[in-house]
């Protein structure tokens, strides 16, 4: 009887787990389309190319830091969603700065600089032990600068309007 009740018990868990990931992988997918309208319609563009965006901030997402909110606030900060945007050598969605991380880029595209910006991020966080503060501020100015005190206070201001934006009108 014990092995029995055993086997209840794990096919029961088994299916609970099951309905759970389901559930879940069906909100990601609300969550993802809900945030690709809601941002097209903040930054009138279309929601393809936001959609895109967002999927490649998904896919080179970090499982500690950054999670895809965080690359989207950068974004929008940096580039306002701007795969074109250029500024002072710094290029592309992510505004990487071609002279301190240029031979990271494989090549121009959206996926490298989003793929490279999520480096930078994750490996700024682990030296940085963690702070994410001091990892967006050594994002914007270098980690160098910031190290020396050389950053822009109103970069964290601005990250932390668009992380707001986002989890107030995404639920992220």
């Amino acid at each position: 009887m014990p092995l029995f009740f055993t086997l209840d018990i794990t096919m029961k868990t088994i299916v609970a787990i099951l309905s759970m990931l389901f559930s879940l992988l069906g909100h990601a997918e609300v969550t993802s389309q809900a945030l690709v309208e809601k941002i097209s319609e903040r930054w009138r563009l279309s929601p393809d190319a936001i959609g895109r965006i967002v999927r490649l901030a998904e896919s080179h997402a970090k499982p500690d830091f950054p999670k895809p909110i965080n690359l989207l606030a950068i974004i929008a900060i940096e580039s306002s969603f701007n795969p074109k945007a250029h500024n002072s050598g710094n290029i592309g969605l992510m505004q990487i700065n071609l002279t301190a991380n240029g031979k990271r880029l494989k090549n121009k595209s959206q996926e490298e600089n989003i793929r490279v910006g999520a480096e930078l991020l994750s490996e700024y966080h682990s030296r940085l032990r963690g702070n994410q503060r001091a990892t967006i501020l050594s994002y914007n100015s270098g980690i160098s600068a910031y190290r020396r005190g050389r950053y822009r206070s109103a970069y964290w201001a601005a990250y932390q309007r668009e992380l707001a934006w986002m989890k107030v009108n995404i639920g992220g």
